[in-house]
Parts: C-alpha cells; sequence; structure tokens
C-alpha cells in the first residue's frame, strides 16, 4: 500500500542536480545507495524531483521514505528503506506492485519504469 505523509511529518527536497556526490557525505560516512539513485536519475532525467520524508523527531522516527515524481506524469514512485541502502521496497500510483530492488540499478530501472521512461542511450 502506497504510504501518505502524516500530518505531523513534512517532506525536505533533495537537490542533487548540477552536483555529483562524493565518496563520503558530510558526516564522513560512506555514500548511501539512495544518493547514488538520485543521482543517477537527475543525471538521466534532470526533470526528476527527489523528496525524503523528513519526520517529526530525527533519528526516533523512520525517514526511510523517498518520493519522486516527474513533471509530465502524474504518477509517484516511492522508495522506501530504513537504512538508504539496498534493498529497496518500490511503490507508485500507478501500479498495486510492490517490487524490491536489491541493487541501485535495480531501483534506477523500477523508478524510470514507473514513469514510463527509461534510460537514455549514451
Amino acid at each position: 500500500m502506497l504510504r501518505t505523509v502524516p500530518s505531523n511529518y513534512s517532506v525536505k527536497r533533495t537537490a542533487f542536480r548540477g552536483r555529483l556526490l562524493h565518496a563520503l557525505d558530510r558526516r564522513g560516512e560512506g555514500v548511501r545507495d539512495i544518493d547514488v539513485i538520485i543521482q543517477q536519475l537527475q543525471l538521466s532525467h534532470p526533470e526528476i524531483h527527489a523528496e525524503q520524508l523528513r519526520v517529526a523527531h530525527p533519528g526516533v522516527d523512520d525517514d526511510g521514505l523517498w518520493f519522486f515524481k516527474h513533471p509530465v506524469s502524474g504518477v509517484e514512485v516511492q522508495l522506501e528503506s530504513s537504512t538508504g541502502s539496498c534493498p529497496f521496497v518500490v511503490e507508485s500510483t500507478g501500479s498495486a506492485l510492490r517490487p524490491t530492488a536489491a541493487t541501485v540499478q535495480q531501483a534506477v530501472a523500477l523508478v524510470l519504469g514507473g514513469f514510463g521512461l527509461g534510460m537514455p542511450a549514451v
């Protein structure tokens, strides 16, 4: 079932356009799979918008939910993982299926597929 955001939660925008990820994030930890997924999606389709669930109690509430939208699609695709790393449960307003993405490449393909898009030819 596609999750809705409770009224006491908000969503923060994740802006990755024009920036390449570094090997370490701000906390000195390795880059999470979700960061690579967002980067790959926005490099291949810059118009894709990604947002992460912002919780009322960071560190206590699970914020492992990311929302993806494409401006020409009415579909919203969600990736869920409490750690931000694979595997991800993939949900879409366009389908009742809930596949699991075991790899970054699978997650990217499932998000793009949810919008009816494919990876551009290189």
